[in-house]
């Protein structure tokens, strides 16, 4: 099994897997720098997906009312594994 051969900019050795067609990692390897640049672009302009908002603010609601007292750790516990579905939806 080979690895990349780059020194990343940290000082430290990449440890990518080179594939059989190639000197390098995925991540470095130059022919695939326009695939790289057009991914990173995709993901720059990706919405959050609302239903993963909701549920994030119903963990942290449930975060603040066992820190406040109002509800017990256990019953926390077991409302956030609930089917996040129906927590996003409130159904």
């Amino acid at each position: 099994m080979r690895v990349c051969p780059v020194i990343k900019p940290n000082g430290e050795r990449c440890r990518g897997i080179v594939g059989a067609t190639s000197d390098y990692c995925p991540a470095h390897d130059p022919a695939r720098k326009d695939a790289r640049r057009r991914a990173a672009s995709k993901a720059a302009r990706s919405k959050p997906d609302a239903r993963i908002k909701g549920v994030k603010g119903q963990l942290q609601d449930l975060a603040d009312r066992v820190l406040s007292g109002e509800l017990e750790r256990a019953d926390a516990a077991v409302v956030s594994l609930a089917d996040p579905e129906r927590q996003a939806t409130g159904a």
